[in-house]
């Protein structure tokens, strides 16, 4: 099982999500629309039955084929509407699609195999009526759930994109997509606060799922910034403040990044004070405190100068902490 994020579905399931989708509902409709409307007199009615039936067992290959492919590749994070009960019902329904559609398949298959002399040369008739088997009962039943389900699906795609306008359609069509390896989510990360025990997210994967969203050259140059961070020292910790801004921390503050249209700003809390041999520092110059590394597209990161600048950084951190900490409090320290 893949533990890799990605801002989109992979091309493959993204082709069997919506073929399965237009299988799906073109079965619905010839069920609805055209079986139930055709008496089980007419000959042509044993023949559709054949192509729906036909339909049904190609969209399980379809959905097995799609299941597994899912569980093994990079995905996007599980999209929020930002309640609980909300998420949770949504999980459920997602799940609840798989479990009508493998039941109404098998209850299909059921009720087929009860009228499997029909399908013989020569064979049997239809009977009078198809209510007259449990499993058809059951699958009328399943056939309505489905349909409510797949428009409950399509509002709740509508109001992701509408009006939260998070992109959730984009996700599910074909484009550009950054990956954001599992070998890079296993970081730590401050503990959550009080506040914020109910966040099911940590600020690593918050981070991870902002890189996977930015489709563009800046999702690549983020994540290009964040492993040279994270390489520089293993101490160092993930936070994510500001209502949305990742900071990497190690004895206070190091520095933060944003994604910004044309650009990706990483700004470090104490750049003035740091030595920037390699000129790094390119926003920001005028003041006292903070230094700025503005990336544009095209830009190659300097990978061992941004470490040199991190560990500066941290080495700057330690030394206000040991001028801040009471020379009784040091001594202490030193007798442990």
């Amino acid at each position: 099982m893949s533990r890799a994020l990605a801002s989109r579905y992979q091309p493959g399931l993204v082709t069997l999500h919506w073929l399965v989708a237009l299988m799906i509902i073109g079965l619905l409709c010839l069920g609805f629309f055209v079986l139930a409307n055709m008496p089980n007199t007419d000959p042509r009615k044993l023949d559709i039955l054949v192509w729906h039936m036909a339909g049904g067992m190609f969209v399980l290959v379809l959905m097995i084929l799609r299941s597994i492919i899912r569980r093994w590749s990079a995905r996007p994070a599980t999209a929020t509407i930002g309640s609980p009960l909300l998420d949770r019902l949504a999980s459920i329904a997602h799940y609840s699609f798989y479990v009508i559609v493998f039941s109404m398949i098998g209850t299909g298959w059921f009720t087929g195999w009860l009228i499997s002399g029909v399908f013989q040369p020569n064979g049997e008739p239809l009977p009078d009526s198809f209510a007259v088997f449990p499993t058809f009962r059951a699958r009328a039943v399943l056939a309505t759930l489905l349909a409510i389900l797949i428009v409950v699906h399509i509002a709740a795609t509508f109001y992701h994109q509408f009006v939260l306008k998070d992109g959730l359609i984009r996700r599910m069509w074909f484009g550009g997509r950054m990956i954001v390896p599992v070998e890079n989510r296993k970081r730590r990360s401050r503990p959550a606060s009080p506040e914020r025990e109910k966040d099911p997210m940590n600020p690593s994967e918050r981070i991870d799922r902002m890189i996977a969203e930015l489709t563009d050259w800046r999702g690549k140059t983020f994540a290009g910034v964040r492993k040279a961070i994270l390489a520089a020292d293993p101490e160092i910790i993930e936070e994510w403040k500001w209502m949305g801004s990742p900071v990497w921390s190690r004895d206070g503050m190091i520095a933060v990044a944003n994604a910004h249209k044309g650009k990706v700003k990483l700004t470090f809390a104490h750049g003035a004070q740091l030595r920037d041999p390699d000129k790094l520092f390119n926003a920001g110059l005028e003041g006292n405190a903070r230094r700025a590394i503005d990336f544009v597209e095209g830009d190659k990161i300097n990978e061992p100068a941004l470490k040199n600048l991190v560990r500066a950084a941290i080495e700057y951190n330690q030394t206000r902490l040991k001028k801040n900490t009471p020379a009784g409090t040091r001594a202490k320290a030193r007798k442990k």
